[in-house]
C-alpha cells in the first residue's frame, strides 16, 4: 500500500492544475492510461502521476469541484476529494470496475439540485443517482466497453442502498434482482459491498459498527445465493 503525506487527505492539497475540458489528444491519452495494468494495480499512485502531468482534471473536469468540497462533519473528516482518494486506497481488490466506481462514486456531490443544508451542515441526497448518470457519460467518453459502463454506473447508483440489517438483505436482493439474472446480480452485489466497505473505512466517523454490520450482510448474501441454487 502506498502511503502519501497526510496533507493530501486532511487538507486536500491534491489541487487541480487545469479544469478546462480535455482536448482530443488528452482524452485519448487518458483513455489508454485507464486500461494500463499499472493503473489497476496502483490507482492512487497512477492518478497522482497523471495529476503531476497536469492531465487529471483537464481530462476529468467533473472531479475538480470535489477538491476542498466540505462534507457533513457528523460523518466525514475529509473533503469530498480527500475522501475519494482514501476510498481508492482502501479497495482490497484491484478490479477496474471497482476502481472506476470508487473514483466516481461521489462525483454528484456538491452540485446544484443535490447539495442542501440542514442545521448548517451540508447534505447530498441523490448524489448516487446523479453520479451514476455522470459516470455513464464519462466512461463513454473514454471508450469503455458497454458492459463496464453498465456495471460501474450500477455500483455508483446503488452504493447508498446497501442495508446494514441482515433481516433486510433478502428483500433488498429481490428488489435489485428484478432486472438482472442471478449470477450477474451476485457478482455485482459482492463488488457493491466491497465498495461500501471501502467507503466506510476511508474517513467516516464512527463507522466501525457499520463495517462489522457489512460483514454480516456479506455473509447473508452468500447464504441467500447458496439457498437459491
Amino acid at each position: 500500500m502506498v502511503i502519501y503525506p497526510a496533507p493530501i487527505y486532511l487538507y486536500c492539497k491534491f489541487l487541480p492544475k487545469e479544469t478546462a475540458m480535455a482536448g482530443k489528444n488528452t482524452g485519448l491519452a487518458v483513455s489508454v492510461f485507464f486500461r494500463e495494468k499499472q493503473f489497476s494495480q496502483n490507482p492512487l499512485e497512477s492518478l497522482l502521476a497523471l495529476h503531476q502531468k497536469g492531465l487529471l482534471f483537464k481530462a476529468l473536469p467533473e472531479l475538480s469541484h470535489l477538491v476542498g468540497l466540505p462534507q457533513n462533519p457528523e460523518r466525514h473528516r475529509l473533503c469530498a476529494w480527500g475522501h475519494t482518494l482514501r476510498v481508492l486506497e482502501e479497495l482490497p481488490e484491484k478490479d477496474l470496475e471497482l476502481i472506476m466506481a470508487a473514483l466516481l462514486h461521489d462525483v454528484g456531490k456538491g452540485l446544484p439540485g443535490v447539495r442542501t443544508y440542514k442545521n448548517g451542515y451540508p447534505n447530498d441526497f441523490g448524489h448516487a443517482e446523479r453520479g451514476a448518470l455522470m459516470a455513464r457519460g464519462i466512461l463513454k467518453r473514454f471508450n469503455f466497453p458497454r458492459q463496464t459502463i453498465d456495471r460501474t454506473a450500477w455500483l455508483i447508483y446503488y452504493h447508498m442502498s446497501v442495508p446494514y440489517e441482515v433481516e433486510k438483505v433478502e428483500f433488498w436482493l429481490k428488489q435489485l434482482g428484478k432486472t438482472l439474472p442471478p449470477g450477474e446480480l451476485y457478482r455485482r452485489v459482492r463488488k457493491l459491498i466491497t465498495l461500501k466497505e471501502a467507503d466506510k473505512r476511508s474517513d467516516n466517523i464512527g463507522a466501525e459498527g457499520k463495517i462489522q454490520a457489512l460483514k454480516k450482510v456479506r455473509e447473508e448474501v452468500e447464504k441467500f445465493y447458496l439457498k437459491s441454487k
